[in-house]
């Protein structure tokens, strides 16, 4: 994955917060559930799949979750390291060599 790609992928996995949505049981028994292993960044590691697994997501322009950020959210003040966003990266890696 380059760059600028996972750049849009973040993008978008930003806008696809995971507690705002509805989701059909299809769309767990094809991409899977939730990794249990990873107690941050569950949902970017789920949105991967998704998408890599062709998922269609619709996104509604209406309001459907306020979120209150404060200093003591459980992701305040952590490193993406902390956030499992570089354990995410080496999933969808090697997902994607083990299909070459």
């Amino acid at each position: 994955m380059r760059f600028r790609q996972l750049a849009m992928w973040r993008s978008l996995a930003a806008l696809l917060y995971i507690g705002a949505a509805l989701y059909r049981r299809r769309a767990f028994e094809t991409i899977g559930l939730f990794d249990p292993h990873l107690r941050f960044s569950e949902d970017s590691d789920w949105f991967t799949r998704a998408r890599e697994g062709g998922l269609m997501v619709k996104r509604l322009e209406q309001v459907t979750l306020l979120v209150r950020r404060h200093g003591d959210n459980m992701t305040s003040g952590k490193s993406m390291v902390e956030l499992n966003a570089l354990q995410v990266l080496k999933k969808a890696l090697d997902r994607k060599r083990a299909t070459s």
